[in-house]
């Protein structure tokens, strides 16, 4: 009856060497009646420590109580119970049943794990949610811009890529010859934008006892993921100027009638 469980925390916070030799003494109301002295609780084991906060909590001291303070008296107050898959419904009504039988000193209600474990980090969840919004917004907005200056780069260089068709150059050369300059305008935006990132996740994960190490893979491969959409982009009108006849643009520059 009066025994306890700890955990790691708890053990190390007591320093204890030998915990199952010792005790912990609770109770002990003087000014009971009539008065109540302490009781002694023999521990008799220990469990790993277990997240029983939310994750910007450290992970503290915690015994379980298992000792029967009056054979009258409902001592716990919370019990966890696992349902298998379907409709709770008669499995709550048969549980609220058997708990208002035991005591009316406390009334019976009930929640669910997952959703008190989803408010926990709804704010996070939230969070999360509006970086993705603003973050595929500020790409939607990138890829128009990059559009708009491609179209104006590979129209000021016709005459340029005109010259270089005469001279030999392939649509995939030149393709790639105006494709490339913006590429390494991107890469340069990444390599900026890398420290300013990693300084605000840093302070975001600092709200946590718990957290993850940055991955330096996650940089790499964002950055992979905008050069891919910036090379597509630009690509589309990089090609339509290299495949067009550069006879159309050499004549246009000159003044003489296109067709």
């Amino acid at each position: 009856n009066n025994a306890v469980i700890v955990n790691e925390s708890a053990v190390q916070a007591f320093g204890w060497t030998d915990p199952l030799a010792e005790h912990i003494y609770v109770g002990g109301d003087e000014e009971a009646d009539p008065p109540q002295p302490e009781q002694a609780l023999t521990v008799i084991g220990v469990v790993k420590d277990f997240h029983f906060d939310p994750l910007f909590k450290p992970v503290g001291p915690f015994f379980f109580d298992m000792a029967s303070r009056d054979q009258h008296t409902l001592w716990f107050r919370c019990v966890y119970a696992r349902l298998v898959p379907g409709d709770p419904k008669p499995v709550i009504d048969a549980i609220g049943r058997k708990w208002n039988g035991l005591t009316q000193d406390f009334p019976f209600e009930y929640e669910f794990l997952d959703n008190d474990l989803d408010a926990q980090y709804r704010a996070q969840n939230t969070l999360a949610t509006l970086v993705t919004f603003f973050a595929l917004f500020a790409v939607v907005i990138a890829c128009l811009g990059l559009y708009a200056l491609a179209a104006f780069s590979t129209e000021k260089r016709s005459r340029e890529i005109g010259i270089r068709k005469v001279l030999g150059a392939s649509g995939l050369t030149i393709t790639g010859l105006v494709t490339r300059e913006f590429l390494v305008l991107v890469l340069l935006a990444n390599v900026i934008a890398w420290p300013l990132t990693l300084y605000a996740v840093h302070r975001w994960l600092e709200g946590f006892a718990v957290r993850t190490a940055i991955d330096p893979f996650v940089f790499i491969g964002a950055a992979v993921v905008v050069l891919v959409i910036a090379a597509f982009t630009v690509a589309y009108h990089a090609t339509q100027a290299a495949w067009q006849d550069p006879m159309r643009a050499l004549r246009a520059d000159r003044g003489f009638p296109i067709e």
